[in-house]
Order: C-alpha cells, then sequence, then structure tokens
C-alpha cells in the first residue's frame, strides 16, 4: 500500500500547492457559471453566438498554454536545480511569446471578425450577435496571455497564492460589470452581449495591471525585464525548441480539435448547442481538482527530476494518480447529484434541459477517467516526455474528430453524439498509463 499512499508530509507538501490552485480554478469556474447563467438569459441565441465567439479564446489559450507551459517545465527543473538565473531568463522567454500570440489574435480580429466568425457558422443572427461581443473582447488577448505566462511561471516556482487572490479579484470584477453592463442595472447602459465582452475586457487587463505591480514591486524570483526581452538567452531557446514545439503542436491540435468537435455539434442541432455551452461551463468545475493536481505534479515532480531525484520522482508520480482517482470520483458524485438542477437556473427550453441534465450526468461517470489522463499527462510533460504527450493528447483528439464529423452527416441526436465523443476519454486513460509505465519521462533536463 505504500506504493500508492504517501505519508503526512507528502500530502501536506501536495496540498500546500494545490489548494490555492483549485480555489483560483474553483472562483474562475464558478463566476464562469455565473456570466454563462448572464448571458443565457438573453435567449439562447446570445450564449450561442458568445459561446461561438470565444472559441478563438480555446485556440489563443491553447496556444499560449503550449508555449508558456513548455517554459514552466524548465522553469520548475531550474528552480530544483538552484539554477536562479536560468529561471528568470526563461521567464522572459515566456513572456515575450506571450505578447507575439496575444497580438496575433486580436490583429485578426480586429480586421477579419465577420470572416472569421463564418467559419463556425452562417446564421447571420448568431454572427450578428458575436460580432457585438468582440467589440471589447478581441482587445483581451494579449492582458490575458501574459496573466496566464506570468501565473504559470510563478507556479513553477511555488508562488501560488498570489495567482488566487488576483484571480479572485478578476472574476469578481468580470461578474460586476457583467451585471452592470449586460442588463444596464443602477443606471449602466443595456449592452447585452457587448457588455459582457466590455466586463471580460476591464477584468483582464485589472488581472494583468496586479501581476506587473506585484513583479516589479516585490523581491522573488521573476521580474519583467523590459530591456532584456530583446536579448533573450538563445542557449536556452534551442534547449527548449525540441520540447516546447510538440507540446505546442499538441495544445494547437487539442484546441482546434475542440472547435471542429464544436462544429460538428452545432452541425447535429444549431439550437441544442447551447445546451453545450451549459455543460462545459459546469463541466469545468469538475476540472477545479485537475487544476490543482496538474500544478502539484508539475512543481513536485519537477523539482525532484531537477535535483536528480529520479527514484523519488517515480515512487510519488504513483502516489499522485492515486490521490488523482480518488477525488476524481468524489467530484464526479457531486455533479452526477446536482445535474438536475442546473438547467432550473437558465431560462431555456425543455429539450435544452434535457439535453443538460442527461450530458451532465454520463459525463460525471467519466470523470475518474478524465483524472487520470490529466495527472499522467502532467507527469510525462515534467520530465520533457513531450512525443509521449503529443500522442496521447493530440492522438486520441483526431480519433474524437473524426467520429465526431463522421456522425454529424448521419441524423444523430445531439444527446448521442456527446456520449460517443466523451467516451473516448476511457481510452486515452489507458494510454496514458501505458506511456506513464513505460518510463520516458523519468529526466533531469538540466
Amino acid at each position: 500500500m505504500r506504493k500508492y499512499f504517501g505519508d503526512r508530509q507528502f500530502y501536506l507538501s501536495f496540498l500546500a500547492i494545490a489548494l490555492p490552485t483549485m480555489a483560483q480554478q474553483f472562483i474562475t469556474s464558478f463566476v464562469s457559471l455565473i456570466d454563462n447563467i448572464m448571458i443565457g438569459g438573453l435567449g439562447e441565441v446570445a450564449l450561442t453566438a458568445v459561446t461561438t465567439a470565444n472559441k478563438f479564446y480555446v485556440l489563443n489559450f491553447a496556444l499560449t498554454f503550449g508555449l508558456a507551459g513548455g517554459a514552466s517545465i524548465f522553469i520548475s527543473q531550474y528552480f530544483g536545480a538552484g539554477k536562479h538565473k536560468e529561471v528568470q531568463e526563461t521567464f522572459d522567454i515566456a513572456f515575450v511569446a506571450a505578447v507575439v500570440v496575444g497580438g496575433l489574435f486580436s490583429s485578426a480580429l480586429i480586421l477579419f471578425p465577420r470572416e472569421l466568425l463564418s467559419i463556425f457558422t452562417s446564421n447571420p443572427t448568431i454572427i450578428a450577435s458575436a460580432l457585438e461581443y468582440l467589440t471589447f473582447a478581441k482587445f483581451t488577448f494579449l492582458p490575458f496571455g501574459l496573466s496566464m505566462a506570468i501565473s504559470m511561471s510563478l507556479r513553477s516556482v511555488k508562488i501560488v497564492k498570489l495567482s488566487l487572490k488576483i484571480g479572485t479579484f478578476a472574476v469578481l470584477t468580470n461578474t460586476l460589470f457583467n451585471y452592470l453592463f449586460i442588463f444596464g442595472n443602477f443606471g449602466f447602459p443595456r449592452m447585452g452581449a457587448a457588455g459582457a465582452g466590455l466586463a471580460t475586457l476591464i477584468a483582464r487587463m485589472a488581472e494583468f495591471g496586479l501581476y506587473l505591480y506585484y513583479l516589479n514591486n516585490h523581491d522573488n524570483y521573476l521580474k519583467v525585464r523590459i530591456g532584456e526581452l530583446f536579448h533573450l538567452n538563445v542557449e536556452i531557446i534551442k534547449r527548449m525548441v525540441f520540447k516546447v514545439i510538440p507540446l505546442t503542436l499538441n495544445e494547437i491540435i487539442y484546441s482546434t480539435g475542440t472547435t471542429i468537435i464544436f462544429m460538428a455539434y452545432l452541425r447535429t442541432d444549431e439550437i441544442l448547442v447551447a445546451g453545450i455551452s451549459v455543460i462545459d461551463t459546469v463541466g469545468s468545475l469538475l476540472f477545479v481538482l485537475f487544476a490543482g493536481i496538474s500544478s502539484a505534479v508539475m512543481v513536485l515532480i519537477g523539482n525532484e527530476l531537477g535535483a536528480n531525484e529520479l527514484e523519488q520522482a517515480q515512487e510519488n508520480s504513483l502516489k499522485l494518480i492515486t490521490f488523482s482517482i480518488i477525488i476524481a470520483g468524489a467530484i464526479g458524485l457531486i455533479i452526477f447529484l446536482v445535474a438536475p438542477y442546473i438547467p432550473l437556473l437558465y431560462n431555456l427550453t425543455p429539450e435544452t434541459n434535457h439535453l443538460i441534465e442527461v450530458c451532465l450526468k454520463f459525463k460525471s461517470v467519466w470523470v475518474i477517467a478524465n483524472g487520470i489522463s490529466v495527472c499522467v499527462f502532467f507527469i510525462l510533460r515534467s520530465g520533457g516526455d513531450t512525443r509521449n504527450t503529443f500522442l496521447l493528447d493530440s492522438g486520441f483528439m483526431m480519433i474524437a474528430i473524426t467520429v465526431a464529423t463522421s456522425l454529424s452527416f448521419t441524423a444523430i441526436e445531439l444527446i448521442t453524439l456527446f456520449m460517443v465523443v466523451e467516451s473516448i476519454e476511457f481510452i486515452k486513460a489507458l494510454g496514458g498509463l501505458y506511456f506513464y509505465k513505460r518510463g520516458n519521462w523519468i529526466r533531469n533536463l538540466t
């Protein structure tokens, strides 16, 4: 049993990293649910429009996550090895990458908003509502990406509580301004979908401003050094490139895959797909624990690998997988029990409400498979095993894309299509365990 369960100190170390991250993710997910409900109050067209527009955020998040996540692998191991100069230089690279990605996405949506939205839907009503939302939301990509790069880097050097505090402030700010601008409360203009975009922009700017203030006014490992951003460490970039490229490519394929699957859902039933938005938002609460687990894995396993404690890293990884299975089962049970009550929060049709309840119950059953996949993915990534993480994520995503796209051209119902696509997660979990047992991730990159 000692192989699968750690001692008291192990779990205290785990919780010290995981709990602040889980709390931040919970607040973010819960407020996203509130935002979702507010926008849903405008009707199914508005909810579908904002969901469609936010697919660009999914792509932006994936690209930034891949680049900043690849940097965080090295930051974590450099920190474990006590190489503080390299920690800062790697952070500089992550910061510049976030600037480039955020700038590209904003520029594209400023120049070609209607053309890009037309990729997902030809419905003029949905496109018009999505354009309203993007009036302000298209400027949020840069501050969002920079905040993500900073947050991920801070976690890699065991500064986790700051992200909780700043993240809490940002989501509460977003909720407040959503309430004011969407419905025009307290004398503010009633802006509808455009108000939701403005609220998001205000929250993202405030979030980045707080991170920037902290980094440059406190003594810690990381600083935003404008001058150094033009003189990046080429040797570290060369060392990173073969790890970052597969990881980034994986995130691009994965996020593009989720977008293609969403398009398959739209093709199956354009109106009922509003229910998928609710499921995704509520389902994100499932990933509260996964956010904590992933952060703990990246720091604990990454630091041990960087310190050349390879055997210890291998032993603790198995304990982390066991712990994630236990917690995932408990969270899945909670989601299953509350599923019938979630549709009552929305102003949607009975058909959409039925879809939400059935699909949430089904999703909750598979949460253990999700937990295994996420934990194993970040264990592999901690050791720089980007080849197998690519196969694990992108390989199974290609299967899901093929299945979803093919079935969407048949007479299949949306509920059935959703269940078939979600079932692929179980096979993915088995594949992850296979890659984990091969042990290619047990390496010191520093």
